[in-house]
């Protein structure tokens, strides 16, 4: 199970396949129009491959859920 997030098409103004000097792996530029983030929808999915040779895909689970201000506040300073 991972966290996924999904961005609308329209949200992606370019593609970039071959990378750039830092990480040699495709590059999405995309607006960020939803909360200051290019996700519209943030979901837990699992990964499956139907048989060896097929490839993945991503099923939702269940959605993501922000924790309020006062959850993350107390997780930061059990973490010290």
């Amino acid at each position: 199970m991972m966290l996924l997030g999904a961005i609308p098409y329209e949200a992606i103004e370019s593609f970039n396949p071959d990378g750039d000097e830092h990480y040699n792996k495709p590059h999405l530029y995309c607006h960020f129009d939803f909360g200051g983030q290019p996700y519209e929808k943030l979901y837990y999915g699992e990964q499956i491959q139907l048989f060896d040779d097929a490839p993945y895909y991503f099923t939702e689970i269940a959605d993501y859920k922000k924790p309020g201000f006062f959850k993350r506040l107390k997780w930061r300073f059990q973490k010290r």
